[in-house]
């Protein structure tokens, strides 16, 4: 799908001019169909049910919970998350009046109301793309546990000490390839959702994931840390995880599980994990920021951007290029010298035979392989 459509919240035969959203019917950047259910509204009276109005991804404006005005946008079916931000930034999506917003970030409509309620500094979500109201209430969250923000663990840091920010999925799998490489020794997490004095598989948990906080580690003699978040529907808070990291001066080393087969031609950036039973075939260039999950096969002659994510059993042919921030989902394939742009997400069971515009997606079909001329 090429155009990208607003979903507006519809007239019923009531009076109300709000109704409360109680149900998405799909998940964030699900694919759905036209005439698809996608979300429930209540209004004072029964239950609506809307549709999409075309093919394409789900990206929802407002939250369960939010109330939402007849006639304002509940939703946008579009091929990225960035094609719906720009789509608000057109079409009225909220931002805060408190504060000046950044560029690239666009807030749902709930938690637009709650920043202006709190005065929360709009720029605390600079690089997350579409904010919704969990995000903005997860973040105060984590910063109103008791203590300093700058608070942290005492640590005692050699040359090859690293820390991990996340203590998810993703940060587990980091851990524990940290723990079998001899170059490193794992010696904390910082998470903003997780409690000091707790531990993530053996590793205490130092302290929130604050500027303030990295740079008293930094100060203590800190100098190298893994991006322990995965993010693989949102890989722009995968890349500005990356950059807080950098920006707090830390050195993110390059990560590989001892299972994995990377050829000592390979050419890579910095901050690149690359996860059990991986293969990296001769000459490949990876950029910075990039997870090549397990079982993945990245072969000979491929150029991968940065922030490129090539989930578990993804498999591309030689001479593949892969534009920054894009996914190659679960099982799919990409043919011989085909081209992916940036920002494209290939979904989990693709077959790729042609060429990918930037900022596409493209779907499984399961009557046989989708070519790209098919793409959403």
């Amino acid at each position: 799908m090429n155009e990208v459509v607003g979903v507006i919240v519809p007239k019923d035969t009531v009076s109300d001019d709000r109704y409360l959203i109680t149900e998405h019917c799909v998940a964030e950047g699900d694919a759905v169909k036209a005439d698809d259910a996608i979300a429930v509204l209540e209004t004072s009276k029964a239950a609506l049910t809307v549709t999409s109005p075309a093919d394409g991804c789900v990206f929802f404006h407002g939250d369960v919970g939010d109330t939402v005005p007849v006639g304002g946008v509940l939703a946008v079916i579009a091929a990225s998350a960035e094609q719906a931000v720009a789509y608000l930034a057109d079409h009225g999506g909220s931002t805060p009046q408190t504060a000046e917003a950044p560029g690239d970030v666009r807030f749902s409509s709930g938690a637009a109301d709650l920043i202006a309620q709190l005065g929360v500094d709009t720029k605390a979500f600079a690089g997350m793309g579409l904010v919704r109201k969990r995000d903005v209430e997860q973040w105060i969250a984590a910063r109103e546990r008791p203590g300093d923000e700058s608070e942290i663990a005492e640590v005692l840091a050699g040359e090859n000490s690293v820390i991990v920010l996340g203590g998810g999925g993703h940060g587990k799998m980091c851990i524990d390839i940290l723990k079998q490489m001899a170059a490193y020794e794992p010696i904390g997490v910082i998470d903003a959702t997780l409690a000091r004095e707790t531990t993530v598989l053996g590793l205490p948990v130092l302290g929130k994931d604050t500027p303030e906080a990295m740079k008293a580690l930094h100060a203590r003699g800190v100098r190298l840390a893994v991006n322990g978040i995965g993010a693989l529907q949102n890989r722009r808070v995968r890349e500005a995880t990356y950059r807080k990291l950098k920006d707090a001066g830390f050195e993110i080393p390059n990560i590989i599980h001892p299972t994995a087969a990377v050829e000592p031609s390979v050419r890579m950036g910095d901050g690149n994990q690359i996860m059990a039973n991986a293969a990296v075939g001769s000459d490949v260039e990876i950029g910075s920021n990039c997870v090549i999950n397990a079982g993945a096969l990245v072969s000979h002659d491929c150029v991968l951007g940065d922030n490129v994510h090539a989930a578990p059993g993804a498999i591309l042919g030689g001479g593949v290029v892969v534009g920054a921030n894009s996914l190659i989902g679960m099982g799919a394939t990409v043919f011989l010298e085909v081209c992916i742009g940036d920002n494209a997400q290939i979904n989990n069971g693709a077959n790729v035979f042609k060429d990918v515009p930037a900022s596409s997606v493209v779907k499984a079909s399961p009557g046989g392989p989708r070519h790209a001329s098919d793409h959403r």
